[in-house]
């Protein structure tokens, strides 16, 4: 009896790492290690792309322990976006987020990277020089990147650097982070980017942010000044959802509407 409660309770003691390594191989994953610009990043692929690619990008993670103390290591204990991944049947690679997994060794993996710099110039670039690698080897015709969180505002800065994106899909993104700090009376996050702060996506990129009514992190209100700029973005509010729930539920209905849209973008009107 001992033992096996000892060994019913392995996958709870086991380290996030493997508790994805685990789940990855039994969805037929491929794990990657990939280079970016100062940070390397942990990844897991499905498929060889040739035509569209989906790129998921996870949340925050462990940024804080409490207001006053930052976490000794990002890495989440909840990981949405894979989840999510394990359900898309076609071609995607999860891009793992800097000094999350792995990493912590590297220079540039101080606590500012995960908290007050999360969404700061060189994250955004490590991660594209990342992409670009993965890209170089697996070429894909259009890109669509799905962001949850913090996961979602990375996504929208980086759907600009890639001309072949054809979408970006956010569930429950910080995309005014200016205005979530001062809802919930953070510190400013000094250094990084702010998508609402950014030039509008271009029109030819479609955009799709979902948000949970009783999302007490990131409320839908926060959208307001995001949405201003980018005014023919979709955003779809749906109740009874908050940060983190119940969103797998709506994930095949999501990639069903994605995988109706065009892999070319229609031409700009003369």
């Amino acid at each position: 009896m001992a033992l096996a409660i000892a060994l019913a309770m392995l996958p709870a003691c086991a380290k996030p790492r493997q508790v994805l390594d685990r789940r990855a191989h039994e969805g037929g994953l491929t794990r990657l290690q990939l280079e970016g610009r100062g940070f390397a990043h942990l990844a897991y692929a499905r498929g060889s792309p040739a035509g569209r690619l989906h790129v998921y990008l996870e949340g925050d993670g462990l940024a804080w322990l409490r207001p006053d103390l930052p976490s000794a290591d990002p890495t989440p204990h909840r990981t949405l976006m894979f989840d999510a991944m394990l359900l898309d049947t076609g071609a995607a690679l999860y891009l793992g987020r800097p000094c999350q997994f792995i990493g912590l060794t590297r220079a540039n993996c101080t606590p500012l990277a995960w908290t007050h710099q999360r969404y700061a110039p060189a994250i955004v670039e490590s991660l594209a020089t990342a992409l670009r690698a993965f890209l170089d080897r697996h070429p894909a015709r259009t890109l669509v990147f799905f962001g949850h969180s913090g996961g979602g505002t990375l996504a929208t800065l980086l759907a600009a650097r890639f001309p072949q994106t054809r979408a970006v899909v956010t569930i429950a993104a910080n995309l005014d982070v200016d205005a979530w700090t001062t809802t919930h009376a953070y510190s400013k996050l000094v250094g990084s980017l702010d998508p609402a702060r950014q030039p509008a996506l271009p029109p030819t990129l479609r955009q799709w942010h979902l948000a949970g009514r009783d999302d007490a992190e990131v409320p839908p209100v926060l959208l307001q000044g995001y949405l201003a700029i980018n005014p023919g973005a979709w955003f779809s509010i749906i109740d009874g959802f908050d940060h983190s729930c119940c969103w797998l539920a709506l994930w095949p209905g999501i990639l069903r509407i994605v995988a109706a849209l065009p892999d070319v973008p229609p031409p700009a009107a003369k």
